[in-house]
């Protein structure tokens, strides 16, 4: 029978490396090697034997990450029948492909490092003993450079003078720089690296980016920008990345007074680029493909997020967007968790490729949320926990699995393809909430 295990530790998944994987079947009488194991899409995938016998098994993994032994064991896991794999585990088994799916948490143990502690240990002692005698050799230059200093303070009293004319210098230009800050509509950021000999300053084919009005404009031919670029520069309220494609970590955090961008070609932001920047009112993102952990995180100002093209999100996305209410996401196929956390303005949610609710999206305040569309969710392994929602709308025509632990609230309807009405009322878990479902033919557009 096929069988697939998805690993998840510390709440995301774990993909195993293939090489010297194992996993074994473990019961009162022992344990047997399942001979067919591989690896893909982060998963193990594994046949098993016809010839093993009905009844319950563990399982136990073992294998080798970052060159570090691991290994990880579950008992009672499966059931084994004459026909199917039955999971008695906390996570239910799901029919993915030909394959059996069932989910475990990662505990990690072993690693054989103890042995490489003592070596390195060993290793420092002896470097210990020869700082030691090291350390007596230099105590004699020490002395002889002791004379030398008393020599050099002579000079550093004459330089002391020289310093004292330089301090007047530098107030002067302390208070030309306030005066340029203050006249935003003549200040140039350069980017580049200064190759002068004297007076003269050269920016090697990196060109320079013209702030006028607090507007900034990447020239053409930059594809990248790198991590903390123009991070907590409050004077800069648009920005226009040109033929960027990739934005590094925060490299527009805490720009507060930020409150337009563009970016026609960018593909990749990573983690917190847009972090806290609270005046923010429009983003055009057309191409973006993927971004990392907070990238628009607490963008207070920010009312619509238009993504065509993202398919992979991150934890924390949209968390604290207080004024949300229009998302558009409909290439998005996985969600994340926390994405949408205090989101308090957002009244409804339409993800038209998501394929299974596996994360927490929500909180208790998100307290405008009414409506949830869903167009291919087969599954719905995360609670949502928001009272406010009225309407959950379930379009795949098959019945979806809804997990033990999912709490979804006593008030709100459950719009079903009507063929598959009498079905869903009639599933596990969803007979608990028979009196809500009803067909789509009854579902009314506000």
């Amino acid at each position: 029978m096929p069988l697939g295990i998805q690993l998840r530790r510390n709440g995301a998944d774990f993909a195993p490396e293939s090489e010297g994987l194992r996993v074994l079947l473990t019961d009162y009488y022992g344990s047997r090697a399942i001979e067919d194991v591989t690896v893909a899409d982060g998963r193990i995938l594994a046949t098993v034997p016809a010839t093993v016998r009905v009844g319950k098994y563990g399982i136990e993994i073992t294998g080798t990450q970052a060159g570090s032994p691991w290994r990880t064991k579950y008992n009672d896991v499966l059931n084994i029948t004459d026909e199917t794999v039955e999971d008695v585990s906390d996570d239910p088994v799901t029919m993915t492909g030909d394959y059996y799916d069932i989910v475990l948490t990662v505990n990690l143990y072993g690693g054989g490092e103890s042995a490489e502690l003592l070596e390195e240990l060993e290793r420092l002692r002896g470097e210990v003993a020869s700082l030691t005698g090291e350390l007596a050799e230099k105590d004699e230059v020490i002395s002889q450079k002791d004379e030398v200093i008393s020599q050099k303070d002579a000079v550093i009293s004459e330089k002391d003078s020289a310093i004292s004319g330089l301090e007047g210098d530098l107030q002067e230009s302390q208070q030309q720089l306030s005066d340029m800050t203050d006249e935003r509509d003549k200040a140039t950021l350069f980017i580049g690296s200064y190759l002068g000999g004297g007076a003269d300053i050269e920016v090697p084919g990196m060109g320079e980016l013209n702030i006028r009005y607090g507007t900034l404009e990447v020239p053409a031919g930059f594809t990248e920008i790198g991590d903390n670029v123009f991070r907590n520069i409050r004077f800069i309220d648009s920005i226009d990345f040109g033929d960027v494609e990739i934005i590094g970590i925060s490299a527009c955090q805490d720009c507060t007074n930020l409150k337009t961008v563009e970016g026609r070609n960018v593909q990749m932001i990573y983690s917190q680029v847009f972090y806290s920047c609270s005046s923010l009112t429009h983003i055009s993102l057309p191409n973006l493909r993927e971004a990392g952990l907070s990238a628009f995180y607490s963008c207070r100002s920010l009312e619509v997020i238009n993504l065509p093209e993202l398919t992979t999100p991150s934890q924390y996305m949209f968390y604290g967007n207080i004024i949300l209410k229009t998302v558009n996401l409909p290439k998005m196929t996985t969600v994340a968790a926390y994405m949408f956390y205090n989101c308090s303005a957002l009244e409804e949610l339409v993800l038209p490729a998501v394929g299974s609710i596996s994360s927490a999206m929500f909180n208790v305040n998100c307290t405008s949320l009414k409506k949830l569309d869903f167009a291919v969710v087969s599954s719905i392994i995360q609670s949502i926990n928001v009272d406010s929602i009225e309407t959950i709308i379930l379009r795949r025509p098959l019945v979806a699995t809804l997990s033990n632990e999912t709490y979804i609230n006593n008030t709100c309807t459950v719009y079903v393809p009507d063929e598959l009405v009498d079905e869903y009322k009639a599933a596990n878990k969803w007979r608990n909430h028979a009196g809500q479902i009803k067909g789509l033919s009854e579902y009314v557009e506000d």
